[in-house]
């Protein structure tokens, strides 16, 4: 049976395509490595990249949620908290059904998760929640400040849990633009302060580089990597992370 890499990608309508054209580059200069394997997690859309559903199966269980702010104010809260049942089908219906009906020749050396926005704050959660369920966890611009930050208290509880010997890689990525956006064209200054004002509450790059910090000290990890993207902003980061992720620890698998 032959070794492979395993690579889930959150809101697969909008990334799967662009992981596997990463991939496919990276296989020209090194065509001897195991083959790597992306699973993107989609749903049946016919108009739009993201489905409304995300919002429940990214999300964590919490016992209340806040109303959503955002730069046309605020948001009729949708359905949330799914997170638990979504990491549950991932890692038990979607693995076993890949790597025993369309892979069966195939073991898996490595497994990753990668998510962006909410995609990375589920990334989060898997991580705090339920460490082995992935050798790898690739965060893009999680939204950390999601309900008043409640992923903050799942940390705290990860720093807490009997000491194991699996210890994860984590990569944190975010765009510097992200917490102190510029101004669009045809954008009014009342649009462009509205949308700053979100951007400041946020506070994009301070959450990740603070979680960075914690994430580096905790000493339950096996490595921690934090990327900031130049003049990329909460949209225009994905395909810079999302390349530099799978990049990243591909290359640390020829090691």
């Amino acid at each position: 049976m032959s070794e492979s890499s395993c690579r889930y990608v959150v809101d697969g309508n909008a990334m799967v395509l662009s992981a596997t054209d990463v991939v496919r580059r990276r296989r020209v200069r090194h065509s001897e490595g195991i083959p790597t394997i992306i699973i993107g997690i989609s749903y049946p859309l016919t108009g739009s990249v993201y489905s409304h559903r995300r919002n429940q199966d990214l999300t964590p269980p919490c016992e209340a949620y806040e109303p959503l702010n955002g730069p046309h104010g605020n948001a009729p809260t949708p359905q949330f908290g799914g997170a638990d049942v979504f990491l549950h089908f991932i890692t038990h219906t979607i693995h076993h059904f890949v790597f025993s009906s369309i892979f069966p020749q195939l073991s898996v050396r490595e497994t990753a998760l990668f998510g962006h926005s909410f995609g990375a704050l589920f990334t989060l959660h898997a991580l705090f929640t339920a460490p082995a369920s992935f050798d790898v966890y690739l965060a893009a611009s999680p939204s950390i400040w999601f309900n008043g930050s409640f992923i903050l208290q799942e940390e705290e509880s990860f720093y807490r849990m009997q000491e194991s010997h699996h210890r994860p890689k984590v990569w944190l990525a975010y765009g510097s633009l992200e917490q102190s956006p510029k101004p669009q064209r045809n954008q009014t200054q009342a649009e462009y302060e509205k949308r700053l004002a979100v951007a400041e509450e946020r506070r994009m790059g301070d959450n990740c580089d603070h979680m960075f910090v914690r994430l580096m000290q905790s000493g339950r990890l096996r490595s921690v990597l934090r990327r900031k993207y130049e003049d990329e902003d909460h949209g225009s980061v994905i395909a810079g992370a999302l390349s530099g992720a799978i990049f990243h620890f591909l290359d640390q698998d020829d090691d």
